[in-house]
């Protein structure tokens, strides 16, 4: 992963780890909101590359009126991209991650002595839709990524949500 003064601007405003954080968030918090027990991390790595990409989030409905079984069914979603996508972002993920769980905006939830969960923390610090225009690309990233994390939520199994995407876990 490059230095962040060497990034590119372009990946420095999109991939920047505050704004993905956000986006990480506001998918765990939404996962979190029908099954209590946390996102398991694993699903982390499949939400930037779906809310990122402009043509895979112009697909995602603006409310979760669809399985996710039912959306994947209906859209042509091109697996090898999306295999690509997941990969590329690996890094972005996890910088996003670290950076979520040092500003205690998302943290791993203990649960049968196990740290693989993942929460949503309500925080002072997270900037809210009202501070950002309506419509805009961040504004639309944000509610996609709700979108995931609800859907997410109703499957609840890893393997069977990285298996629908056509991607071996």
């Amino acid at each position: 992963m490059m230095r962040w003064e060497q990034r590119p601007i372009e990946i420095s405003n999109l991939l920047n780890p505050a704004f993905c954080a956000i986006l990480l968030h506001d998918a765990i918090k939404a996962y979190a909101q029908k099954d209590q027990r946390g996102m398991n991390y694993l699903l982390v790595y499949l939400i930037l590359p779906l809310v990122l990409h402009n043509q895979t989030r112009r697909m995602i409905p603006s409310r979760a009126n669809l399985t996710l079984m039912e959306w994947v069914e209906k859209q042509e979603i091109n697996t090898w991209i999306l295999v690509d996508h997941v990969r590329q972002l690996i890094p972005f993920t996890k910088e996003a991650l670290i950076f979520g769980i040092q500003q205690g905006v998302v943290d791993f939830s203990k649960q049968e002595n196990t740290y693989s969960n993942l929460l949503a923390l309500s925080n002072k610090k997270l900037s809210n839709d009202e501070s950002w225009l309506q419509g805009s690309t961040p504004v639309d990233c944000r509610n996609k990524a709700e979108i995931i994390g609800e859907w997410f939520a109703e499957v609840a199994d890893a393997t069977t949500i990285y298996r629908t995407f056509g991607i071996r876990p």
